[in-house]
C-alpha cells in the first residue's frame, strides 16, 4: 500500500459560532438543545452531521450548499479564516479553466506548502500559472 500526499483546494463556506444567544437556532439546523450539568449542548442529528455527537458553546458549524460540519474552535481556526474580499485569499474556479481568480479578479494559483520552521501550512500564491491540484 503507498500513500499519495495530496493537498486541500481552497474552498468557501458559511460558519456560525455556538454562543448562549443562538444556540437554539442553530440547534434547529442540525439538532437538538439539551443540557448537562447546567451546560447547553447540541444533540448532533447523525442523519445531518455525521462525523460528531454533540456540539458546545465556542464551536463553529460551517455550511457548504446543503451540508452542515462542526467544529472545536482549535481546529475551526486552523483550516479556516474569516473571509476579507480584500484580501486576495477569495478563490473561484471555474470550468474548463485552469486558472484561479482571486478577489481582485487577477489570475493566479494557489498552493498549500508545509512550513516546516511553523508546523504549519501556509498558503502560497503565484500569479499567471495555471492551477492543477496538485503539489509543488
Amino acid at each position: 500500500m503507498e500513500f499519495k500526499n495530496y493537498i486541500r483546494k481552497p474552498f468557501t463556506v458559511e460558519a456560525v459560532e455556538i454562543t448562549r444567544e443562538n444556540i437554539g437556532e442553530v440547534a434547529e439546523l442540525i439538532g437538538e438543545v439539551r443540557e448537562k450539568d447546567g451546560q447547553p449542548f447540541i444533540a448532533i442529528n447523525r442523519r445531518l452531521v455525521p462525523n460528531i455527537h454533540r456540539a458546545y458553546l465556542g464551536w463553529y458549524v460551517t455550511k457548504l450548499g446543503d451540508n452542515f460540519r462542526c467544529y472545536n474552535a482549535k481546529v475551526f481556526n486552523s483550516e479556516f479564516t474569516e473571509h476579507d474580499p480584500g484580501s486576495g485569499y477569495f478563490f473561484e474556479e471555474k470550468e474548463d479553466d485552469p486558472y484561479l481568480n482571486d478577489a481582485t479578479g487577477a489570475r493566479v494559483s494557489a498552493h498549500n506548502v508545509f512550513d516546516e520552521s511553523s508546523g504549519n501550512y501556509k498558503l502560497v500564491i503565484t500569479p499567471d500559472k495555471p492551477y492543477s491540484g496538485d503539489a509543488l
